[in-house]
């Protein structure tokens, strides 16, 4: 005869609901307020920032205002570099383990599937007899 607790133990599954894991402080922060998506606005933006930046210095003789935009645009985008890097290794992280745990789904439903078949073949011997 089939045991209902054993049924009740194999319905069960391990995984609960998926859940990612949270960001760290200082990812949250920069991709919640620093590094947005990057959009034809921001594009334009900072391109009319360098133009305006350009014609002020070529203009007025006075290369601080350049030196200063360039320094921080360039430190801008290696900062982009290092939070998407960042960011991709925590993706790959993220991936590895959602794919660790479609493995484990797998195997519990082959698990279970083995399981329904020996509970079918015994049904069909005891229904023999």
């Amino acid at each position: 005869m089939v045991d209902i607790k054993e049924l009740e133990e194999k319905s069960r599954s391990r995984y609960g609901k998926y859940t990612p894991e949270p960001l760290p402080p200082l990812l949250a922060f920069l991709s919640k307020y620093v590094f947005k998506k990057h959009t034809p606005g921001r594009s334009f933006l900072n391109g009319f920032i360098t133009a305006a930046v350009l014609l002020y210095a070529w203009f007025s003789k006075n290369f601080l205002p350049l030196t200063l935009w360039l320094i921080f645009d360039v430190s801008m985008t290696v900062a982009a570099i290092f939070y998407w890097r960042a960011e991709q290794k925590r993706l790959n992280k993220e991936m590895e383990r959602i794919g660790q745990e479609v493995q484990g789904i797998q195997a519990e439903i082959l698990e279970r599937k083995q399981y329904f078949d020996n509970i079918r073949a015994e049904l069909a011997k005891t229904s023999r007899n």
